[in-house]
C-alpha cells in the first residue's frame, strides 16, 4: 500500500491497540448502565457535549422509520425531509438490522469506526517513518497524547459557557481537541478524522507517483466526508491550497500537478457543496440552525494549555526542522497543515472550534520528532547508573512519565465520565417513568405529533421517542432563546387560557408533556383545561392531547 511495507505482526499490534481503546472508551457507558439507580434510566450521555447525544439518537430513529433524509425533530418549523447525514444512516442501519436501541446503535457505529481510524493512522505513521519502533511510538502518541488542562482544572472549575465557549483548556471539554477524546465521544468524529488523514495522504502520494487516480479517490472521500461532517472541508481546502501556493512561490516543479489535484478534489466534492448552498439559501430551518451553531475557539493562551507539552516540544521540533538546510517535502506539508489550521480556527466563522479536529496530528508529529532527537542526547549526558537503569531503561517508569506529561487530560475526562455513573449524577439519568412516557410517545404512529415540554425534558423526548418538540436544543431549535422563554411563560401560571390555546394552535402543538421539570416552572394545571385531554399517565408524568376546539 503506497509502497509501504507493513508486516502481519504490525497489524496485530494495531489490532491490539484498537481492542484496548474500544474497551477503554466503552467502559464509561457500560458503567452508566451498571450503576443506574433503581427505577432510573441511563440516557447515554457523558461529559463531552452532552447536549448533542440525543440529537444523534433522533437521527438514528429517523433511519429506523425509513427516512434517509431527515427532519430536524427539535423545532416545529421543520417539515421537510432534507437533512443529509450518511453516518447516521449507517448507524441507523446497524441498529435496525440488529434491533438495537439508538444508544447501542450509536456505540456500535462508534466502535466500528475506531479500527478504521487506527488503520489509517498506522498507514500514515508508516508513510512518514520506515523505522519500525519509530512508527509504533508515533502511532501511540497520535492515539493517546493530550494537553495539561487536567492539572489546571481547579482554576477553571467555576467557568460557565459564555459566547459559545467555555474559557478553559479544550482538552477537558472539546472532543475534537485530540484523537482519544474523539474516539471516546462519537463515531462520526472518528470516521471524519480518518477521512481527513486519508485525503491528505492520497494527495501526497498522488504528487509523489504522478498519478491523478489518487486525487480522484481523495475527491470521492471528500464528497463522503461532506455528506456527514462538512466542518472539516474548510481544513482540506485551506491546507491543500496553501500547499499549492507554497509550491508556486518556491517554483517547485510539482506546482501545476498539485493545482490540478486540488481542482479535481474540489470538483468531485461539488455536488455536496451545491447541496449546502441550496439549503442555506432556500431553507430557513437550515439557515437559522447554521447561524445558531456558535462554537468559538478559546483564546490563544487556552489553546496552548490545551496541548501543553505537545506545543512546547512541537515548537522546538519546528525550529529544528527550519534550521535544516535540506527541507523534507512531507515535513513542509505537515508544517503548512499546522499553520493553516491554526489560522482557520480563528477566522470569522460561527463554527471555529469544530475545525480544531485534526490539529493535534501535525503538532504531535513535530513534538515527537524533537522528543526522538532529544531522548538519546539527554541519556548520554546523565552519569547516574540508577537513573539510567530505573528511569530511562525502565518501560514502566517511561510510560508513567509520558502519561503524566502527555496523557493526563484524557485520563481525567475518562475518569470523570465514570464518576458521573458511580456517583449516580442526575444529569445522566431520568426516571423509568419518564422513559416510559417518552416511549409511549414513540408508539404514536403520526409523524405530525408535536410536543410542548420543558426544554430539558424535550431534549430527551426527541432522542427517545423520535417525535418533534417545540424547543429542546440550543442549535437545532430555531430561535431557541425566544422559545425557551415562551415555554417558561406557558407553564408559569394557570391563567390566560385563550392565549395559551392560540399559542398551541399557532405552533401546531398536539401534545403537552407534564412531569417534574414542567411542574417546577410554575402553577400551570393541565388537568383543569378544557382544551386538553389526558391520554397517558405514568403517575409521575402525564401526557395531554390538545383538543381541536376550545
Amino acid at each position: 500500500m503506497f509502497g509501504i511495507k507493513i508486516t502481519k505482526s504490525e497489524w496485530w499490534f494495531v489490532g491490539l491497540i484498537a481492542g484496548i481503546i474500544i474497551v477503554c472508551t466503552s467502559i464509561p457507558f457500560v458503567f452508566g448502565y451498571m450503576y443506574a439507580p433503581k427505577d432510573a434510566y441511563f440516557t447515554g450521555i457523558h461529559s463531552l457535549a452532552p447536549g448533542d447525544y440525543h440529537v444523534y439518537f433522533s437521527n438514528i430513529l429517523e433511519t429506523y422509520k425509513g427516512h434517509f433524509l431527515y427532519r430536524d425533530l427539535y423545532t416545529t418549523e421543520s417539515t421537510r425531509y432534507n437533512i443529509i447525514n450518511t453516518f447516521w444512516n449507517f448507524a441507523g442501519m446497524i441498529g435496525k438490522v440488529f434491533s438495537f436501541s439508538p444508544i447501542l446503535a450509536f456505540h456500535a457505529a462508534r466502535i466500528a469506526a475506531i479500527p478504521i481510524l487506527l488503520f489509517t493512522l498506522y498507514v500514515f505513521a508508516s508513510y512518514l517513518y520506515r523505522e519500525l519502533n519509530k512508527r509504533k511510538f508515533f502511532f501511540l502518541f497520535l492515539c493517546f497524547a493530550s494537553g495539561v488542562g487536567a492539572y489546571l482544572e481547579p482554576l477553571f472549575a467555576n467557568v460557565d459557557m459564555d459566547g459559545g465557549y467555555y474559557g478553559k483548556p479544550m482538552d477537558v471539554w472539546v472532543a475534537e481537541s485530540n484523537i482519544f477524546l474523539s474516539m471516546l465521544h462519537s463515531g462520526h468524529m472518528v470516521l471524519s478524522l480518518a477521512l481527513l488523514v486519508i485525503i491528505f495522504l492520497l494527495y501526497l502520494v498522488g504528487l509523489e507517483r504522478q498519478k491523478f487516480i489518487y486525487c480522484v479517490i481523495a475527491g470521492a472521500l471528500s464528497l463522503l466526508l461532506l455528506s456527514f461532517h462538512p466542518f472539516l472541508f474548510p481544513i482540506i481546502c485551506a491546507v491543500i491550497f496553501s500547499h499549492i501556493l507554497y509550491l508556486f512561490a518556491t517554483k517547485n516543479k510539482q506546482n501545476i500537478r498539485a493545482f490540478y489535484q486540488g481542482a479535481i478534489i474540489l470538483l468531485i466534492s461539488a455536488p455536496m457543496l451545491l447541496y449546502y448552498a441550496f439549503i442555506m439559501t432556500n431553507d430557513i430551518v437550515s439557515r437559522v440552525r447554521a447561524e445558531q451553531n456558535i462554537n468559538l475557539t478559546p483564546m490563544p493562551h487556552l489553546i496552548l494549555l490545551s496541548y501543553g507539552f505537545l506545543f512546547i516540544f512541537g515548537v522546538c521540533g519546528i525550529y529544528r526542522f527550519l534550521k535544516q538546510k535540506e527541507k523534507d517535502d512531507i515535513k513542509i506539508f505537515l508544517l503548512i497543515w499546522l499553520v493553516a489550521q491554526i489560522i482557520i480556527i480563528y477566522l470569522p466563522f460561527n463554527f471555529q472550534r469544530r475545525m480544531v479536529e485534526g490539529l493535534s496530528i501535525p503538532l504531535i508529529f513535530f513534538a515527537f520528532e524533537y522528543l526522538w532527537y532529544l531522548y538519546p542526547r539527554i541519556e548520554n549526558t546523565i552519569k547516574s547508573v540508577f537513573i539510567k537503569k530505573y528511569i530511562f531503561n525502565n518501560p514502566v517508569a517511561a510510560i508513567y512519565i509520558l502519561a503524566m506529561l502527555f496523557g493526563a487530560s484524557n485520563v481525567f475526562v475518562w475518569a470523570r465520565d465514570i464518576a458521573l455513573s458511580i456517583e449516580a449524577n442526575p444529569s445522566v439519568y431520568i426516571s423509568q417513568k419518564e422513559k416510559l412516557s417518552m416511549q409511549w410517545l414513540s408508539d404514536r404512529p403520526e409523524d405530525t405529533v408535536r410536543i410542548l415540554a420543558d426544554v430539558n425534558s424535550a431534549h430527551f423526548i426527541s432522542g427517545i421517542s423520535g417525535k418533534t418538540v417545540f424547543a429542546g436544543h440550543a442549535v437545532e431549535t430555531l430561535y431557541f432563546s425566544d422559545k425557551e422563554k415562551k415555554v417558561q411563560k406557558f407553564f408559569q401560571d394557570n391563567i390566560f387560557d385563550n392565549e395559551k390555546f392560540e399559542f398551541l394552535r399557532n405552533y401546531g402543538i398536539t401534545h403537552i408533556y407534564y412531569g417534574s421539570r414542567e411542574k417546577m416552572l410554575g402553577k400551570y394545571s393541565p388537568e383543569e383545561k378544557k382544551y386538553l385531554s389526558t391520554v397517558f399517565d405514568s403517575g409521575e408524568v402525564a401526557i395531554y392531547k390538545v383538543n381541536p376546539k376550545f
